[in-house]
């Protein structure tokens, strides 16, 4: 298995889910979260994203997380989309959720 089937597949070992790999549902099932994976190409990436990322990376004090949160303009604030890197949403995550976490996972 590789690819994209892989990366579902870590990203339920890491979360404490599993990949189901049906088309047209969830890919990884998780009692808590509904999970789709995706994977795109280096230069495919929006540029806005990793930039606005990268800034709050750059811009973020010691000892807090840094995250995005983006939406369209003239759209509704609660549909907003918050971008946070795949460790720092595992921290909080597990912080709140114990439960889940696999130390297999590492």
């Amino acid at each position: 298995m590789g690819g994209w089937k892989a990366f579902e597949k870590r990203i339920g070992i890491r979360l404490g889910g599993e990949r189901v790999g049906i088309l047209g549902g969830e890919d990884v099932r998780h009692p808590i979260l509904s999970i789709e994976c995706t994977q795109v190409d280096k230069g495919r990436f929006p540029v806005m994203v990793k930039n606005k990322y990268l800034q709050a990376i750059k811009h973020c004090p010691k000892g807090k997380k840094p995250i995005v949160i983006m939406k369209e303009k003239r759209r509704m604030d609660e549909n907003s989309l918050v971008i946070i890197s795949l460790t720092n949403f595992e921290k909080i995550f597990f912080r709140a959720y114990p439960e889940f976490q696999n130390e297999s996972r590492i």
